[in-house]
């Protein structure tokens, strides 16, 4: 019995001096957040000893004994294994996206390494440039790019957040390119819009494993719903909404953070009574539409140059047409599943845009 009772004091003296692990928490860094999908993703494929206690509830779980391996800012890849079943896997991984958001301590603050633009890589919008004007109940898409003035390096994964004004922004979400960081066969892709700060997008990417691959180019595009009832925030013709690329997770095979330049993008949003259909650039009286109002569903469209593209939205800001044609005349053929009401006619020139209004009627 005396054996016993040492044997029983003796595990509970060891365990009390090992890790403690808070399921998601991978980097150990007080809160489950962005970083622990780039860890989880780090050590996934690893294996090591299991749990006594297993399972991914967000409280204290004692580690007997620690792995070997170790993350490079030295915490064990034990804090990966969120479940306890001695793997490093999806379901550890689903653990973060369970967790996410959960705190246990003061969190760890995140030294963001400085960037200087020209040298080191940017991450940044790139929106369309016919785009229509933006109202109730628009859809826009913005492109992100991840660009590098010089050479661009091999990363393991990459974390950022978009702060936004929820007011005017019924939805957001990135949908993440289908070649980035290898796909979804060699990466896994994670966001969130936190429902205790709701003006912040959460996404993070990371490769499986220590697997590092270049990375440069299109990450994804930015998909945006304004407010279908700007009426109750709006008080005047026109407000502008801001958006900012923020606390960006940049890194390498060792974990480390990169530098990178960060981008911020403004988008102006019109009241539904006051829609502007040209902006101080374009011409409108350069450009021609006849007949207009149109019924018969051909529209001749003309311009002084060679029209390089041509696109037509509804009064929701969703494309509706889309051509190429190369020359400064071009026929319109309206569908006839358009419905009757006002489109949004923009043409692209070699020296800018134009654009009018097009009522269409059908009889």
């Amino acid at each position: 019995m005396r054996k016993i009772f040492w044997i029983a004091t003796f595990w509970i003296i060891a365990t009390s001096l090992q890790a403690q692990v808070y399921p998601g928490d991978a980097n150990n860094s007080g809160k489950v957040d962005q970083a622990d999908v780039l860890y989880t993703g780090y050590a996934y494929g690893s294996a090591g000893p299991a749990r006594i206690e297993t399972g991914t509830i967000f409280e204290e779980m004692p580690v007997s004994l620690d792995w070997q391996q170790t993350f490079p800012n030295g915490v064990g890849y034990a804090h990966a294994d969120a479940n306890g079943n001695g793997q490093v896997n999806l379901s550890d991984m689903l653990a973060v996206v369970t967790n996410f958001g959960q705190s246990h301590s003061t969190p760890v603050p995140v030294v963001f390494p400085a960037a200087v633009p020209g040298m080191d890589a940017a991450l940044t919008f790139t929106p369309d440039l016919l785009n229509p004007p933006l109202t109730a109940g628009s859809i826009v898409n913005i492109a992100l790019d991840l660009d590098y003035p010089n050479l661009p390096t091999e990363v393991n994964g990459l974390a950022f957040e978009i702060a936004f004004n929820k007011n005017y922004i019924q939805s957001i979400s990135l949908n993440y390119d289908q070649d980035w960081l290898g796909g979804t066969s060699e990466s896994f892709r994670f966001q969130t819009i936190s429902t205790s700060q709701t003006d912040r997008l959460k996404t993070a990417s990371t490769r499986y494993g220590v697997n590092p691959t270049a990375a440069a180019g299109r990450v994804g595009m930015l998909s945006i719903v304004i407010e279908d009832d700007l009426i109750t925030f709006m008080q005047a013709d026109s407000t502008q909404i801001l958006l900012k690329i923020r606390e960006v997770m940049l890194v390498d095979d060792s974990l480390e953070l990169q530098p990178v330049v960060t981008d911020s993008l403004m988008l102006t949003v019109y009241n539904p009574s006051f829609l502007v259909t040209q902006t101080a650039a374009e011409e409108a009286g350069d450009m021609r539409l006849l007949p207009n109002p149109v019924s018969n569903g051909r529209v001749l469209v003309g311009a002084p140059k060679d029209i390089e593209r041509i696109c037509v939205f509804n009064m929701l800001g969703q494309p509706v047409y889309d051509q190429q044609p190369g020359t400064p005349t071009f026929e319109l053929a309206v569908p006839g599943s358009w419905p009757t009401g006002y489109y949004l006619v923009r043409l692209q020139q070699s020296d800018g845009l134009l654009s009018e209004q097009l009522l269409y009627i059908i009889q």
